[in-house]
């Protein structure tokens, strides 16, 4: 297991225990953000098909960098609703976006969650 993998996968307990604090109880229903970056859009178009058919729902865009912004990043966002959220299911979760991301030359930049609430879901 390289690095990055080991810091998200511990980044996975961090986030897990703040939503214990929150109320997220294992085995209740999640909605998961993912956060990527690809360097060219052939790269994130086949990335976001990629994880659709793994049940994403995936926005792609293209915010402009760079001297004149004339370089492109590609930035996609994947949200998905997780049933029956554990632990390890958080785990195989990141697990399986990297190995995505690292299939088409991306980054996966992470994941957050929305905390269920009475009034009003709080980002985490």
């Amino acid at each position: 297991m390289d690095d990055d993998a080991a810091e998200q996968l511990e980044m996975d307990r961090q986030t897990w225990a703040a939503l214990r604090e929150q109320g997220v109880v294992p085995g209740s229903d999640l909605g998961v953000d993912a956060f990527f970056f690809a360097p060219a859009q052939a790269a994130a178009e086949q990335l976001a098909a990629d994880l659709e058919s793994l049940g994403w729902t995936v926005a792609v865009s293209s915010p402009r960098q760079g001297l004149l912004k004339r370089r492109s990043l590609w930035a996609l966002q994947a949200s998905r609703v997780f049933r029956d959220i554990h632990l390890q299911t958080l785990d195989e979760m990141v697990t399986s976006l990297q190995v995505e991301a690292a299939r088409h030359g991306a980054e996966f930049d992470g994941w957050g969650a929305e905390v269920p609430g009475d009034d009003a879901s709080r980002p985490l």
